[in-house]
């Protein structure tokens, strides 16, 4: 795994993170610890205090080029949905069937009538197993998630449900008469500076909601950061303090996750909470946005693992290598730029797989890939 430094900023300090653990003196680096483990970390932003401390990618990834982000999209859409809270666009106890008179079931059970955005927030719809496949292959997602059974009464049952979010997602559709990226250029992504993202659809053109975003690892550390000072980015109120309150407790039960400890710490509004008082979002191959309030850190990674069992040994690292040094001494952070134990050269270029010659037709079609400018 080869790792360069980005270029810093004028005001920023960019390096590899470089920390003594505290408890043998000796410098430890998480970056040497990914590399050790082989985890296939791609991108790594740290934020202290509001300041970049730490900006590393590894090659081909470089800044300015946007990542999918798979389910931590989600956060992005609580974000939307309380800033439609604090404008009175919505209430958190609307029910979900009154903003779709014309996608109801002839027949609406009295837990489907129960089903409140807050219940979709909190991934608490009721229904009794994963819903993704049924939904998915239908033309009109909103329709079909109405149609499906809700075995029990919403907020008694967690189950991790992205179509709930699409609905978030549909609903603001709705209210605004605005889709999802449009509601959010103006009210957090060109606040938090970050370009117009590309962000995936349904089959009827409504944004995806609980997937689909793509963004640079920078931006989502400014979102974060925009989490950490509690709706506050660069002196404009993006959204209130009370809508990131509800939207970082615990409304959902996940203790029955006995496979990694920062899954059993419970769901907020779209966000996973952690130990010591942190929360995160996340997505899968190790998309993640880290927020630690109390020692002042955001953490914003893109990876490409296989899967999301090495998510929890990259936090396991935080809490080691980052979190522990930060609380013990805060002094630690100056040490950031004082030793590389990475090489420190532009990699070799990495050579790019060819298409093979010969290959079998694919429904019928052909396709052919314009040639990249990154090879």
């Amino acid at each position: 795994m080869s790792w360069k430094k980005d270029t810093p900023d004028k005001d920023n300090t960019s390096g590899i993170l470089d920390i003594c653990d505290g408890t043998t003196g000796e410098m430890t680096s998480i970056i040497a610890k990914i590399e050790e483990l082989q985890l296939e970390v791609n991108s790594l932003v740290l934020m202290k205090d509001g300041v970049i401390k730490a900006e590393i990618y590894r090659e081909p990834y470089r800044k300015g080029c946007p990542q999918l982000l798979y389910s931590l999209s989600k956060s992005f859409t609580s974000i939307a949905i309380g800033i439609a809270w604090d404008q009175g666009l919505i209430r958190l106890d609307d029910p979900v069937i009154s903003f779709f008179p014309d996608k109801l079931p002839p027949v609406i059970s009295p837990n489907l009538a129960k089903m409140s955005i807050h219940h979709l927030l909190s991934m608490n719809t009721g229904h009794h197993d994963d819903i993704y496949a049924e939904i998915a292959r239908e033309q009109d997602w909103v329709r079909a998630f109405l149609s499906l059974e809700v075995k029990y009464e919403p907020g008694t049952h967690h189950l991790y449900n992205t179509h709930a979010t699409y609905m978030l997602s549909a609903i603001l559709e709705r209210v605004t008469g605005r889709n999802l990226v449009d509601f959010l250029m103006p009210t957090l992504f060109d606040p938090l500076h970050i370009p117009r993202p590309i962000w995936e659809t349904c089959p009827m053109g409504i944004t995806a909601g609980g997937m689909g975003l793509s963004l640079t690892t920078d931006g989502v550390a400014r979102f974060g950061q925009m989490l950490l000072d509690k709706g506050m980015y660069a002196d404009k109120r993006i959204v209130s303090e009370q809508y990131i309150e509800l939207a970082t407790t615990k409304h959902s039960d996940t203790a029955d996750r006995k496979d990694r400890i920062d899954w059993q710490q419970g769901y907020g509004y779209q966000f996973h909470m952690c130990r010591q008082g942190c929360y995160r979002g996340d997505g899968s191959f190790g998309q993640l946005c880290f927020v630690a309030p109390s020692a002042g850190i955001v953490l914003a990674v893109n990876s490409s693992f296989k899967s999301m069992e090495p998510l929890q040994t990259l936090l396991d690292l935080i809490y080691t290598y980052v979190l522990s040094p930060f609380v013990k001494n805060d002094n630690k952070l100056n040490q950031m730029e004082r030793k590389l134990h990475l090489s420190s050269r532009l990699p070799e270029r990495v050579e790019p797989m060819k298409v093979p010659t010969g290959i079998r037709e694919i429904d019928g079609r052909c396709y052919r890939f314009d040639e990249h400018p990154e090879g």
